[in-house]
């Protein structure tokens, strides 16, 4: 007779296999945005939604938008590490896998 398996342990994986759990951790970018990107850059950006590895934020002027972009790679980076250093499983994804793929940086051009 096999041993009984963990109620949290089948969720876990049931959560994985229908992508719940990787919408979960995506959408915790929105609420460590500030943490991750510094308090100057939050004062004038706000994460909008999050949506199949992508990141869409508002930002408050051209400049600022203009200037993100030569920080995106840094920021996608930075994120992902705070994603998967956050105590997370890694169910959700193969090893190595960003959860953050893009950011959307959307306001005046």
């Amino acid at each position: 007779m096999s041993k009984p398996t963990a109620i949290g342990d089948i969720l876990k994986r049931q959560l994985a296999v229908r992508g719940v759990a990787r919408r979960v951790r995506e959408a915790t970018a929105e609420q460590i945005w500030p943490e991750v990107v510094g308090a100057e850059i939050a004062a004038h950006t706000q994460v909008t939604r999050t949506d199949a590895g992508r990141v869409f934020v508002s930002v408050d002027s051209g400049t600022w938008r203009h200037e993100l972009l030569y920080h995106k790679e840094a920021l996608i980076a930075k994120l992902n590490e705070a994603l998967s250093s956050d105590g997370g499983s890694t169910t959700d994804r193969p090893a190595g896998e960003a959860i953050i793929r893009d950011i959307m940086f959307l306001g005046p051009s």
